[in-house]
């Protein structure tokens, strides 16, 4: 009999590789809030602590979730989950926007975890928006769900 564990991990958590390419990132209490630069993309980390073995049993990956929105000119590219240093799940020009509270990604076949994870959010803004609010892109977490074959 199988066991999920779905576990989250706040938006206020996220980590931005690339500073320089967005104009401002403000921690609320209910959200992470960029605003990016015309033109650029950047990514988001949220760093999952999750367990590799419960009871003596591995843990798979089974799914992942993501809640934000987006204004007009900013928008979500792509997700990337890794494992440690691999990546184990991709997906690529997904270009997602407006309000995605409950975006769900259903893995095709349960990804056995080993290390550590690290979920990545692409964010891509497009270029010469009115004004730095049209960019702005609010995450309010992310989270994952994973099974035990017990």
């Amino acid at each position: 009999m199988s066991k999920t564990l779905t576990l989250w991990s706040h938006g206020s958590n996220m980590q931005i590789e690339y500073e320089n390419r967005i104009t401002s990132i403000r921690h609320t209490g209910p959200f992470v809030r960029i605003e990016g630069q015309s033109g650029q993309n950047t990514w988001g980390h949220f760093p999952i602590n999750n367990p590799t073995m419960i009871d003596g049993t591995g843990v798979s990956l089974t799914k992942i979730y993501v809640s934000f929105r987006t204004r007009e000119y900013g928008f979500v590219n792509e997700i990337l989950m890794y494992d440690g240093e691999q990546i184990i799940v991709e997906t690529n020009n997904i270009s997602l926007n407006g309000d995605n509270l409950e975006y769900e990604l259903n893995l095709d076949h349960p990804i056995p975890i080993e290390k550590g994870l690290n979920l990545v959010i692409g964010f891509q803004f497009k270029p010469n928006p009115p004004n730095a609010r049209a960019t702005q892109i609010e995450v309010i977490g992310v989270g994952i769900d994973l099974s035990t074959n017990l």
